[in-house]
């Protein structure tokens, strides 16, 4: 009582079965007639910290950040993952990463930022003492699902890199001096290409080392914290509709646990992905079943072998063909995500489908968590390997109203990120552009009026059209057989090589005629069409840098 009015501990409640926090206040009485002899009694009030923990519980903290509170003396009063619930936070630092980065900073006032020991991806990390109880309330927040992506640290590089190549140039042209004003116009042209397709290479390897198959409407679920938030979240959303439509709450009471382990893949064509390997369930319902309690959404066909069942665990051998449309808008750095939708059958409405992380040793999306070691696919490189959580499809009935409520919740899918080998397209199409720019150029270089050149190189307009009429030739044959081998429906990033190489031919044909016409133009003919064969280069670079910026921006 010397302490006066004061919160005690935090304490569960066998009773209540809650967490319960006492506010204890000493009085004073004059009954023995005197108020100067010390406190009399003491008056103390219970507060249930259930209501607190659902304020908790329920911040919007982006898609997969939560928040906690935690005693003075260390007691996990609310966290997404209720197996920890009620324990020292201290005594959990060995089996729990992400308690351990929280045990070490639990008396910082200041943002943390840290890697989650997961995924590896930034984290803010913040922590306030509550006044009184002097108890923690701290939030874990995904740094990505925050911060405005417009205009990234990756742009940012990217441009800083190109204004120093500006100023390298323009502090070239400034230094260096020639004698012969050609020579100095050479020397420049040559110095600006170089650095043209130096800063080409560097965009396409930037694309190549950024591994990122961008997903809009899936959120990404590697542990149990992520995985409450995110069901949290989407229960509250359901509640909402249904107080909302008058609805009683339909939200799924029986999870079943679900795994994956892939031993096999092969692309069938652009669109079509055969899938091997086993798949598991674990749940409290024991009856026998020969298939599982869900379906593949997205497979075309399946085909399920049990393999062993044993007190609500069964494990099925399967082989899929899943149909998913790819964009390849970025051929050939296009990274892309194939997925695997699981949804509860119909008739099993009351079932929620969560990962099963107790299957595997690492959760790592960089490890390939359910993928075999041994799996090649051929012209794609396995980058990442995950679960997540995919909005709802629209609202659709199917007929039966009382169906809706499973229509209605997020989807589960396994996501088995592939980024496409660059060395192939390279030798099939990148390089032969490359070679038929260099012949073009070699075209140009053969004009001449000097007639003693044009006897020994054979210059004529004849010559020029039919060298520029089989070279696109053989570019038209290698432009539509990349469209009918990726199946595309739009414009692919290598296509506008295509265009720009195109473009190129049809110049210098166009010139060519010009220069060996009656015409005069001082752009073709001073010192036999040195202009164009200057700008050349520098042109063709540019246009390539600037599609490159334009389509990876």
């Amino acid at each position: 009582m010397k302490y006066g009015a004061m919160w005690m501990e935090p304490y569960f409640g066998d009773s209540a079965q809650s967490w319960l926090a006492e506010y204890i206040l000493p009085f004073k009485s004059d009954y023995d007639t005197s108020l100067d002899n010390g406190y009399d009694g003491i008056i103390f009030i219970n507060f249930s910290l259930e209501g607190l923990r659902r304020i908790v519980s329920t911040l919007k903290l982006g898609k997969t950040g939560f928040s906690f509170i935690i005693t003075n003396q260390g007691n996990i009063v609310s966290y997404p993952s209720s197996g920890v619930m009620g324990k020292n936070i201290h005594n959990l630092t060995g089996s729990h990463q992400l308690l351990s980065i929280i045990s070490k900073h639990m008396d910082t006032n200041k943002l943390i930022k840290f890697k989650h020991p997961i995924h590896g991806r930034e984290c803010w990390l913040t922590l306030e003492r509550i006044a009184g109880t002097n108890a923690i309330l701290g939030a874990v927040i995904l740094a990505d699902e925050l911060r405005d992506y417009s205009f990234s640290q990756d742009k940012v590089e990217k441009l800083i890199l190109f204004f120093l190549l500006v100023f390298l140039v323009t502090l070239f042209a400034l230094i260096v001096r020639q004698n012969s004003l050609i020579h100095y116009w050479v020397q420049l042209s040559t110095v600006i290409a170089i650095f043209l397709f130096g800063y080409l290479i560097y965009l396409w390897y930037s694309e190549l080392t950024q591994h990122i198959a961008t997903e809009h409407d899936s959120i990404q679920v590697v542990d149990t914290e992520g995985l409450n938030t995110i069901l949290r979240n989407r229960k509250l959303i359901t509640q909402q509709k249904n107080r909302r439509s008058l609805k009683l709450n339909a939200f799924s009471n029986k999870d079943v646990r679900v795994g994956i382990y892939i031993q096999a893949m092969q692309f069938l064509d652009a669109n079509n992905i055969e899938v091997t390997g086993k798949i598991w369930q674990q749940s409290d319902i024991t009856q026998i079943k020969e298939t599982p309690d869900f379906i593949i959404a997205n497979a075309q066909t399946i085909t399920w072998k049990k393999i062993h069942e044993y007190q609500g665990y069964s494990l099925w051998y399967f082989n899929a063909t899943l149909r998913q449309p790819f964009s390849h808008t970025t051929f050939p750095f296009d990274t892309e995500n194939v997925r695997i939708k699981f949804l509860p059958k119909l008739h099993q409405k009351s079932l929620r489908l969560i990962p099963d992380f107790t299957g595997y040793s690492e959760l790592s999306p960089d490890t390939l968590p359910g993928v075999s070691h041994d799996l090649i696919v051929n012209g794609w490189q396995l980058t990442k390997s995950y679960f997540s959580y995919r909005e709802p499809e629209p609202q659709v009935t199917l007929g039966r109203p009382e169906q809706l409520s499973i229509l209605d919740e997020p989807q589960l899918q396994f996501n088995l990120q592939v980024q496409r080998e660059i060395t192939g397209p390279i030798i099939t199409h990148i390089f032969p552009i490359l070679v038929v720019s260099l012949l073009i150029f070699c075209i140009l270089m053969l004009w001449s009026k000097c007639e003693q050149q044009v006897s020994l190189w054979g210059f004529s307009t004849s010559m020029v059209l039919e060298y520029c009429a089989a070279l696109f030739f053989i570019l038209v044959i290698s432009h539509v057989s990349l469209r009918e081998a990726l199946q595309a429906k739009g414009m692919i990033y290598l296509e506008f090589f295509y265009f720009i190489t195109y473009v190129m031919i049809i110049i210098t044909a166009t010139c060519a005629v010009l220069y060996t016409s009656v015409i005069s133009i001082h752009f073709l003919d001073y010192q036999e069409s040195f202009i164009p064969k200057l700008i050349y280069w520098p042109s063709f670079f540019g246009s390539c840098v600037l599609v490159t910026l334009i389509q990876f921006w």
